[in-house]
């Protein structure tokens, strides 16, 4: 999803868990680029990052070569679909007349406002939104002063790259599917998460973060990505986010490769990765992984 409800949902969709026993290992060498070859099909799956700089570019030719020779793609959602900006606008705000700072506590509500002010943000911009609303817009605005963009994500690169093309696309979920586990979970375990985000912001720890995200992105180091996130999300988010979206995802791209035509997979890293992840998935289906490292 992206814009009003695009890549900013999953912006917050990074990566988790160690890899699992029976995974590809991760090499020096590596991309975040995993190849699953069946008798009848071969998919490729490619970790992406939903906000990044000038410099994530331009992509290996290993992954651009894959893409190129792929006869579909697909993404998590259909981002032309006409229903997601309405779906993400009635999930993103309240009920009339709740308040968002009446589910904060008044030392937090103070914190915020300091954050708010940070980013020449009011009350009154954010009082409508829920709190993962506002999380997801305060990531964003982190991720800004950072010198990070949505549209240097890498999603949206291929995204483009494959309409020039002409290329068929698959979307793996429906917008309501993602939007519902985005805007998951009760307003004490959003306002939870939110708080969580604001003492990063107050510490100035997402500029390094990120930076160390896009790093292990780069070098296909998925252990030191998953490394990081297994201590950012809990496991009722790890559950909403990723490992039931993976099992929804898992079952689309099945679906597809016993068409029999190849598969280039561009989802959040997040989903690659750990015994519940899409790579972990296919090889239990019986498929052949391994991972693209760089010269292949």
């Amino acid at each position: 999803m992206r814009a009003a409800g695009g890549a900013s949902v999953r912006a917050l969709a990074w990566v988790f868990w160690l890899l699992a026993a029976n995974a590809p290992a991760w090499a020096a060498d590596a991309l975040s680029l995993w190849e699953a070859r069946s008798e009848r099909a071969t998919v490729y799956l490619f970790g992406s990052v939903h906000v990044c700089r000038a410099s994530c570019f331009p992509l290996d030719p290993a992954v651009l070569r894959r893409f190129d020779a792929s006869a579909r793609f697909a993404l998590e959602v259909d981002l032309a679909d006409p229903r997601l900006a309405s779906l993400f606008d009635a999930a993103a705000r309240r009920v009339p007349g709740a308040a968002l700072t009446g589910t904060l506590s008044p030392s937090d509500r103070q914190r915020l406002r300091a954050v708010l002010d940070r980013f020449a943000l009011t009350s009154q911009d954010v009082e409508p939104l829920r709190p993962w609303m506002l999380a997801m817009l305060l990531t964003l605005k982190a991720a800004q002063a950072a010198g990070f963009e949505t549209a240097l994500g890498i999603d949206n690169a291929l995204l483009e790259r494959g309409r020039a093309a002409r290329k068929p696309m698959l979307a793996l979920e429906r917008p309501e599917e993602q939007i519902a586990a985005v805007a998951g979970g009760s307003e004490t375990e959003q306002a939870d998460a939110l708080m969580r985000l604001i003492g990063q912001i107050e510490r100035d720890e997402v500029p390094a973060m990120l930076e160390s995200l896009v790093t292990a992105w780069r070098d296909g180091d998925a252990p030191a990505i998953a490394a990081h996130v297994e201590t950012e999300l809990t496991a009722a988010e790890r559950e909403r986010l990723l490992t039931a979206r993976n099992a929804v995802m898992t079952r689309a791209i099945l679906s597809a490769a016993r068409e029999g035509e190849s598969l280039f997979v561009v989802v959040g890293a997040a989903h690659l990765v750990g015994d519940d992840g899409i790579v972990a998935r296919l090889a239990r289906a019986g498929y052949q992984l391994r991972q693209i490292e760089r010269g292949q």
